[in-house]
């Protein structure tokens, strides 16, 4: 059964910097969507090739077709920095694979600290 952790005070999920916990034995970032402002809460591991996936960027989803025509969607994605993998920050899922995803969880605010359940 899985349980509220608290993981620090929102003051310090600031955005560019993953704050990393360790929970059950995995690690799982929170981290500031610089879309929204909201916070997202993802496991610290590629499902790629093992990466620390928290030290990539999260960024709004870009799409294209053949020919050049791209566009931002309303989607923020978290690009791994190992070989540039993008993953949907609230499912996990990638959008070119989809086969893979990163895990993700639940995360909310109460009395000014952050809480993530795993």
């Amino acid at each position: 059964m899985s349980e509220w952790h608290d993981i620090a005070a929102e003051s310090d999920v600031v955005e560019g910097t993953p704050t990393i916990a360790r929970i059950g034995g995995r690690e799982i970032g929170v981290l500031r969507d610089p879309r929204t402002n909201g916070l997202v809460a993802i496991r610290n591991r590629c499902p790629h090739s093992g990466a620390q996936l928290c030290l990539g960027t999260l960024e709004q989803r870009v799409e294209g077709e053949a020919g050049g025509h791209y566009e931002l969607v309303d989607r923020t994605v978290i690009v791994c920095p190992w070989h540039g993998w993008e993953f949907d920050a609230t499912s996990g899922q990638c959008p070119e694979d989809k086969n893979m995803r990163a895990a993700v969880y639940p995360v909310k605010v109460e009395a000014g600290r952050v809480l993530v359940q795993a």
